[in-house]
């Protein structure tokens, strides 16, 4: 009985929680906006807006960072750029993401969930250069360099398939690292 009470409120409040905080968002941002460009400082509307929930609402206790992308065309209609790009973003999304909201949720026990695709699980261990993933850490354009030149083992049609499925298994070996901190 409790739980499917739990259910129906949960679902039933749903429209209203995302309705409001959207509204709230919107009110917020288009302020905040306003006062940022009289002062010139329009680019600092995302900083300022997350500081402000942070601090009205306290820290977040919860992230679950869908940060990456998948190009909505056939892998082998890619172009080298925007292969590198897609690589970049996966990989960016997950580690600044992550290192951003880290430090204000492990005092109050928060959890970020990284979510990667299957593709992070479909490639045999050997294809994967687990052992070049702490570079990432280290220097970001070396391990794209690094990742670019591990996909040269794919004939060219299938390098873009192969570098979305390495930098998905980067996401999944980058918050099993990350898991202990």
């Amino acid at each position: 009985l409790v739980v499917v009470q739990i259910h129906a409120i949960g679902n039933r409040s749903l429209v209203i929680i995302v309705a409001s905080g959207t509204a709230v968002g919107f009110v917020l941002a288009l302020q905040m906006y306003y006062a940022l460009v009289t002062y010139g400082a329009a680019e600092s509307l995302g900083l300022v807006g997350n500081l402000s929930l942070v601090r009205e609402l306290g820290p977040p206790s919860l992230l679950v960072n869908c940060a990456g992308r998948a190009r909505p065309v056939r892998f082998e209609a890619l172009t080298p750029e925007q292969l590198h790009e897609t690589m970049a973003l996966n990989l960016h999304g997950t580690i600044h993401a992550t290192a951003a909201l880290l430090p204000a949720m492990k005092p109050h026990g928060g959890h970020i969930v990284n979510v990667a695709s299957m593709a992070a699980h479909m490639l045999p261990d050997e294809i994967i250069p687990t052992a070049r993933f702490p570079l990432a850490l280290q220097d970001q354009d070396a391990f794209l360099a690094e990742m670019a030149s591990a996909c040269s083992i794919a004939p060219e049609e299938a390098r873009s398939g192969l570098a979305y499925a390495i930098s998905k298994s980067f996401v999944r070996w980058y918050s099993t690292a990350q898991a202990e901190r």
